[in-house]
């Protein structure tokens, strides 16, 4: 939120901003607790004496969509967070200062970095 400080936003853009966090937080601890639930099912699967094949397969569908879920979560409170903001507050956005590294600091909606393994590094 210290980013979106420095905007310059408006009483009411601070309204909705504020509501679209809550609203998304509360979305995403659910969907957290479901995806953590839905590990440990499938951990308890694969740990059995027994294994099943297709009860394993189809965990690891429910984990997979869960997770898909969570992402299509933040990325929606992003874009919606986003349409709050008028052009030029977007822009002073896109345009904030570089961090370490090079690096804008990451929120916890951005996509992580494509990284490679040491005999994976492009030339």
């Amino acid at each position: 939120m210290e980013v979106l400080e420095q905007l310059g936003l408006t009483a009411t853009q601070r309204t909705k901003i504020t509501k679209l966090r809550d609203e998304s937080e509360r979305k995403l601890i659910r969907a957290e607790a479901d995806t953590r639930i839905a590990d440990l099912d499938l951990r308890q699967l694969i740990e059995s004496d027994d294994p099943d094949r297709d009860a394993i397969e189809a965990a690891i569908e429910t984990v997979g969509r869960l997770r898909t879920r969570m992402h299509q979560l933040r990325v929606s409170t992003w874009l919606d967070l986003r349409a709050v903001l008028t052009t030029d507050q977007r822009a002073k956005l896109r345009a904030r200062p570089l961090g370490p590294a090079g690096s804008r600091r990451r929120s916890r909606w951005s996509i992580p970095p494509r990284t490679f393994g040491p005999a994976l590094t492009p030339p």
